[in-house]
């Protein structure tokens, strides 16, 4: 049985001079109870604006998403969302905003913080719990987003390139991390990435989109057994296979030469004088 059900989702924006854009075409995925897919694509290819429609963030052109058969029409308490900015409300304390979302469902102030508490300590970051955002560094304020997204217990968990902004070794930590939240709780993962080897890393599934408008290119199933090994041969060559299929995409290999910014820049030209600058005579 599929958790996520997404049907030929098209989007098309307005712009300016009346004529449209479209974003997303005949986009459709089935994603399982328990899975955990990467959408992966070039820059603008509509991977967040699909997240987004999942979310019930963004409204549809076309088609319709379905989560355990009940059609998406807006936000609910069965998904939560990850930002790759974390989103934090900066006048809440860490606890505070890991609670924000039960208040919407009914909780009670102490309860909701006891919650919340308990999460930050299984997270390891109970110290930081009277703590404000800006306290603290990236890689802790994103741990305090997911700790945020799970506290609701949503059946399905959308992210946004949530490790986007952080150092290589800090990225590394949350992804390790990440996968032993999904495997403690078999929540259905969604999840959009730039990085070839952090969707290799993590999915299951890696779903290649094309250049706008966003159509599947290729489903890789990636059964790499876990905790997977970066330095094998196995994980490499899946690597390739995905980077060959984007880079098919992005054209990259393809070099370009830009000949014609010399002649926009005048290259070889000297610059001119400088007003008021002096002049030294020979």
């Amino acid at each position: 049985m599929s958790r996520v059900e997404i049907r030929n989702l098209r989007k098309t924006y307005s712009v300016p001079g009346g004529s449209q854009v479209v974003a997303l075409q005949d986009f459709s995925l089935d994603i399982a109870t328990g899975e955990f897919i990467c959408l992966l694509g070039p820059s603008g290819c509509g991977k967040t604006t699909a997240l987004n429609i999942v979310a019930g963030l963004l409204k549809q052109s076309g088609g319709e998403v379905r989560v355990d058969e009940r059609k998406v029409t807006g936000p609910g308490p069965d998904r939560a969302y990850v930002f790759q900015d974390y989103a934090l409300f900066p006048w809440l304390t860490v606890a505070e905003n890991v609670a924000f979302g039960l208040e919407s469902q009914g909780w009670q102030k102490t309860p909701r913080l006891e919650r919340a508490r308990a999460i930050l300590a299984v997270m390891g970051l109970d110290k930081f719990a009277d703590a404000f955002p800006k306290q603290l560094s990236g890689g802790m304020r994103q741990r305090v987003s997911i700790a945020r997204a799970l506290a609701v217990n949503p059946k399905v968990l959308l992210m946004d390139e949530p490790f986007a902004a952080l150092d290589a070794f800090t990225r590394a930590q949350l992804q390790d991390e990440l996968l032993s939240i999904w495997e403690a709780l078999n929540k259905t993962v969604l999840f959009v990435t730039h990085n070839i080897d952090e969707a290799v890393q993590l999915a299951d599934r890696i779903v290649v989109m094309t250049s706008r408008p966003g159509r599947m290119k290729l489903v890789v199933e990636n059964d790499l057994p876990r905790p997977r090994d970066v330095t094998s041969p196995a994980y490499l060559e899946r690597v390739n296979q995905v980077r060959a299929s984007l880079g098919e995409e992005m054209g990259l290999g393809h070099h370009k030469t830009y000949r014609g910014l010399a002649d926009i820049l005048g290259a070889g030209v000297p610059a001119p004088a400088q007003e008021g600058a002096s002049h030294v005579a020979n």
